[in-house]
Formats: C-alpha cells, sequence, structure tokens
C-alpha cells in the first residue's frame, strides 16, 4: 500500500524579500490549518481555498498540491532544455491539470507506461517525441497523477451521501503507518454478542492510517505492482469489520436505482408536463379549436408504461458488459446459488398451508399435473441422507426430472385417463428405476451420486436426487424477525432468570436454527421436553466444549454471521477520522452559506 508519489517532488519557493519573515519552523512548506482540510472536503466552500493546502513557513504563501507537482515537472522539463515558467514564486492560478501537459499528453503517457518499461524482451528501442517520455522517474509520477490523483474539486459521486466527499479527500501528512483509534479508546466500545465463549466481547473500531508524504495530500492508497503492470486505477482500502461488510455486499449489490435515475426523472417530468397541458386546455376550452382531448392523457399513459418497463432494463457503463453476460451481477462468484424455503418446511411440518408449484409432465401426448415441493423434498429424502440437515441438503443436491423413458414405463396405461386428473397421476403404480435406467456421464461413472426419494414421497416417480458437481449457497427465506439478536437470548442465564418475552425469544431463534441446522421429518424431532431452546442450548453447549454434535456444527458459524451482518446494519457505527473528529463542518453551522440546493429539492424544482 503506498499513499505517495514515488516520485520525488520539489518543493522549493523563492520568497520576496519583503514578505519573509522569521520562521517558526525548519521546513519550508507545511500544511495549514486542520480545518481547511474539513472545508476543502466540503461539496460548497471547497472553492474558498481551491486546495491550497499547503504554505511556505517563511512568507504564508499558499500553495496546493497540485502546484508542487506542475513544479516538479516544470524543473524537470528545464533539464531537458524545456522552458517553462511554472514555479512557486509567483501566486498560482487554481488548475487540477498539469500545466505544461496536454490531457492526450498525459493518457498516452499513463496507458502505454507497461509496454515502455515493463517490456524485458523489447527488441527495439523506443522513439520519444519528448526525451521526458523516457524518464522513468517522470513517467511513474504522470501515472499516478492521472490514474490515482483525486479531484481537488471533487466529482459529483463524491457526494452521493452528503455535502462532504464520502472518500474523505483530502487526508493530511502522515509521517508512519499507524492504526487510528479515538483518544478516550473507550467511547465507542460495542458489545458483539457470539454463540462461543466469551459470551460477548467488546470491539472498538479503527482505521488505518497510512504514510503520506507532503503534495499527497489528493492521492489515492494504492498498489504500485499493480498499476505499473495494469495502468489504472488501483485505489486499495484497509479498514475493520465495515470494511470486509462493505467489501462482501458490493459484489452483490444493485445498481438500478442509480442506472435508471436519469431516465425515469426525464419521463416523469415529460407525463407531468402533458398532464398540465391536459389540464389547461380542459380549462380554455372555448379559446381554443377543437382536438382530441384524450390524446395527453393517452400519452401520459404510455410514458408511464414505459417508465415501468424500463425501469429493470438499464446499466450503467461500469461493468456493464459483465452484468447481461453473467445474468446481472457485476462478479462471478466461485459458487452459484440456490434456494432454501425455510418458512415453508415449518408450514409443512405443522400441516399448514403452502404454495407449491404445479407442474405439467406429457407423456404419450398426455399431460399428468403434479406438485412441487422442496419442504415434501427434504421431510421424504432418502435413508442415505438421514443425518443431513435441510441446509446441506440444499448445498450438495438437487432436483432432477427423470427420463421420459422411465416415466413411459413407470404410468404404462394410467396414460389413457382423464389427463387433467392428479389424483389418478398420484395413484399410479409406481416402478422404481434400475441401474441401467440412471443416465450416466463422463463425470458421473457410477450411480452412487443418484438418490431415489423415500417411499412415501408423493412425487417420487417423477423425479429423483442427483448430487451436484459444485455445492451452491442456499440464500434462506424466513420470517427476520424470529431470529433475533443474540443479546435477547441470555445464552448463559439460566431457566429461572428469564421473562416471558426471553423465553419466546428463545423458542422463536431455536426453531429457526434447528429447521435450517438439524437432521428432522417431524416436529418432533427438533423438540427436547417440548421445548426448541433446550434441544439447541444442548447442542450449542456441546459445541462450546468441543464434543460431536447432531446439529451441523457449521451451522453455528452461519447463525454468527447472520448475528454479525445484523449488527452491522442496525448498532455500529464508523469511526470518525482525524479531522472529522477535531473540526466542524461550517457549511451545517447557523449562516453558513450554501452554494448550491439539496439534491431532493433541486429535483422537485427541475419537475415543475
Amino acid at each position: 500500500m503506498c499513499s505517495s508519489y514515488s516520485t520525488q517532488l520539489n518543493f522549493e519557493h523563492t520568497c520576496l524579500p519583503q514578505e519573509q519573515h522569521h520562521a517558526s519552523n525548519d521546513k519550508n512548506i507545511t500544511e495549514r490549518d486542520i480545518q481547511i482540510f474539513r472545508d476543502a472536503r466540503n461539496e460548497f466552500i471547497w472553492s474558498d481555498e481551491e486546495g491550497r493546502l499547503l504554505q511556505c513557513n517563511k512568507c504564508n504563501f499558499k500553495i496546493s498540491p497540485v502546484d508542487v507537482i506542475n513544479t516538479t515537472f516544470s524543473e524537470r522539463m528545464r533539464e531537458y532544455g524545456i522552458d517553462t515558467d511554472d514555479t512557486l514564486s509567483s501566486k498560482p492560478t487554481f488548475s487540477s491539470k498539469l500545466k505544461s501537459m496536454t490531457d492526450a499528453q498525459l493518457d498516452a503517457a499513463a496507458y502505454s507506461y507497461s509496454y515502455d518499461f515493463m517490456d524485458e524482451e523489447m527488441e527495439v528501442e523506443n522513439i520519444y517525441a519528448n526525451s521526458i517520455f523516457g524518464d522513468k522517474d517522470m513517467r511513474d509520477l504522470m501515472l499516478q497523477f492521472r490514474m490515482e490523483q483525486h479531484a481537488t474539486c471533487h466529482n459529483p459521486s463524491c457526494f452521493k451521501k452528503g455535502c462532504e466527499c464520502r472518500f474523505l479527500f483530502p487526508f493530511k501528512y502522515c509521517e508512519s503507518t499507524e492504526i487510528y483509534t479515538k483518544e478516550d479508546g473507550t467511547s465507542d466500545l460495542v458489545p458483539w454478542h457470539r454463540l462461543s465463549d466469551p459470551n460477548v466481547i467488546w470491539l472498538s473500531p479503527w482505521l488505518l492510517t497510512t504514510q503520506r508524504e507532503l503534495g499527497s495530500e489528493y492521492l489515492n492508497t494504492h498498489n504500485e505492482a499493480l498499476s505499473h503492470v495494469f495502468n489504472c486505477n488501483t485505489n486499495v482500502q484497509v479498514g475493520d469489520i465495515w470494511q470486509i461488510y462493505y467489501s462482501t455486499l458490493y459484489g452483490s449489490k444493485s445498481t438500478q436505482k442509480e442506472d435508471t435515475e436519469r431516465v425515469q426523472r426525464i419521463l416523469q417530468c415529460v407525463v407531468k408536463r402533458l398532464l398540465r397541458l391536459e389540464e389547461i386546455a380542459l380549462t380554455n376550452s372555448e379559446s381554443r379549436p377543437a382536438r382530441d382531448e384524450c390524446f395527453s392523457k393517452s400519452l401520459g399513459v404510455m410514458l408511464s408504461g414505459l417508465q415501468a418497463a424500463t425501469s429493470r432494463h438499464t446499466v450503467s457503463a461500469t461493468l456493464a458488459h459483465l452484468i447481461v453476460s453473467l445474468g446481472g451481477t457485476r462478479f462471478k462468484f466461485s459458487h452459484d446459488f440456490g434456494t432454501l424455503l425455510v418458512s415453508q418446511l415449518d408450514a409443512t411440518l405443522e400441516n399448514k398451508p403452502v404454495d407449491v408449484y404445479v407442474k405439467r409432465t406429457t407423456i404419450k401426448k398426455k399431460t399428468i399435473m403434479w406438485h412441487d415441493s422442496s419442504s415434501e423434498d427434504y421431510i421424504f429424502r432418502p435413508t442415505e441422507l438421514e443425518k443431513l440437515c435441510v441446509y446441506e441438503m440444499a448445498m450438495h443436491f438437487m432436483k432432477v426430472l427423470k427420463p421420459m423413458k422411465i416415466l413411459t414405463k413407470a404410468f404404462g396405461e394410467q396414460t389413457n385417463h382423464d389427463a387433467d386428473d392428479t389424483e389418478n397421476a398420484n395413484d399410479s403404480t409406481y416402478m422404481p428405476m434400475n441401474e441401467s435406467d440412471f443416465p450416466t456421464t463422463k463425470d458421473d461413472a457410477t450411480n452412487t451420486e443418484l438418490l431415489e426419494f423415500n417411499e412415501l414421497h408423493p412425487n417420487r416417480k417423477f423425479t429423483y436426487l442427483r448430487r451436484r458437481k459444485c455445492w451452491v449457497v442456499p440464500i434462506t427465506y424466513y420470517d427476520g424477525n424470529a431470529l433475533c439478536s443474540q443479546a435477547k437470548l441470555h445464552i448463559n442465564d439460566g431457566a429461572g432468570t428469564t421473562n416471558s418475552f426471553t423465553d419466546e425469544y428463545r423458542e422463536d431463534y431455536a426453531r429457526i436454527a434447528l429447521l435450517m441446522f438439524y437432521p428432522l421429518r417431524s416436529i418432533e424431532d427438533i423438540k427436547l421436553n417440548g421445548s426448541h431452546w433446550q434441544l439447541f442450548h444442548r447442542e450449542l453447549m456441546l459445541h462450546r466444549n468441543g464434543n460431536p454434535t447432531t446439529m451441523w456444527s457449521k451451522g453455528f458459524e452461519i447463525l454468527q454471521n447472520i448475528e454479525n451482518r445484523k449488527m452491522l446494519e442496525s448498532g455500529v457505527k464508523k469511526i470518525d477520522d482525524e479531522i472529522t473528529e477535531k473540526t466542524t463542518n461550517r457549511c451545517n453551522m447557523p449562516g453558513s452559506r450554501s452554494k448550491g440546493k439539496p439534491k431532493k429539492q433541486k429535483e422537485e424544482e427541475d419537475d415543475q
């Protein structure tokens, strides 16, 4: 991780004689007050100082990091005989670009870096139009400035979450890499409840503050090796558990709302405009020629339908090709995802009504209707999977429709009866599959991966189980309130010290946990003395002591992950960095000025 320019920057400043005074610091250039850094993050007042975060320690001349980089370029270009007047001896005009190089030249220098300096087998020596392009030290500076330098004026995406840059640029000079926590060390301690010992641990949020040199206040923390090879932005971030949480969810987040925002706003404005024209036409109908009064309304309805139809089909430019090719996601995951209907299993065990798929199978031009229930698949699973919980079965096994020749043999004369009579289909004589009937592939040389359902399965004649070649990650569906926070369970408290609310929380939590991770065939299998909690607590204590459990041991880890995610979503705050903690947001103070309007208010005015 690197947060500084690898090229030595030039901080030489020639003070005018009448402006010099006694320096209170040995350094010629130093950083200004910390409040200036906080203001530089603000959408409305960053331009007050225009990024001038540094100053001469002798004459208080104000300088921006970009000015220092421009001076470095000018000094090196003069060494190559290229004349330039860009120095720090006169007051600079604000610029976020290199004055001595066009954007096209900078792009060419950045994108061709690996071709010019990383090709060890280069047979023909590069011929540069400008000799400075052959200077590796300066090309490093060009690459880092082009790819890693954050804009002094920021970008619109910086203010998605408020009036201050969400990336916290600029940062202050830092002599060494260190972990930053609040000074008192205890004000932000948060209790994290766990299923293992100790039951509660207290953690404090922290930040990793990387070493940063002067002039690099707006530079991304990046990886130099990756930058040299790929010639692109390599923003690297390290932090507490919040960072892991963000990185985990980023791969599966939906960007439809942001991607369709502009299209939706245009359509909404057109619809509102048409409705207003319709109202004006109706109120002034006497002074207007005859017209079709339904035209505007019909057009508005059509545009509303267009708005609804396109709301899920617009994608942003970022990784858009992957969203299409990977089935709607930005990334390719190591494993696919499955479905686990925990609530359906619970209702089936309690003999309550459930929703199921109704499928059709056509045999000899006759259609047979049968219902498909994943809960029944588990309850009536093969005896070989007796010790498997529903979560593990959903991971490793999938239900497959039997080959047509088996179905034809199984039903025989049954297809001559009423094709839409489901009861007839269920009453048909079952014919078990022989070893030769199972489909074989190059990967499945034996039939041990193919299993028949239990005899009591209502539709075993149509399907069988097959082990997956690669296990999937089940997406669970259940009442989220039932799996409450572990803080409400009081796991280490005895039964006599709890109240009715705690008992209810315990029973609901244990019920969902056992449904997912305990082998069962009936609701009584997940009870001990009529209580779900007693069975769960017994298994938990065995797990804590390192003893074998009937409950799937991996289930305790999954339950802990669910608990950690709930904590991050509800009760844990990120720590503020030193600049935020020790300064104030001047735009939130009474009497502060703002050069813009809140986004929501501006959109409403645009719609009008």
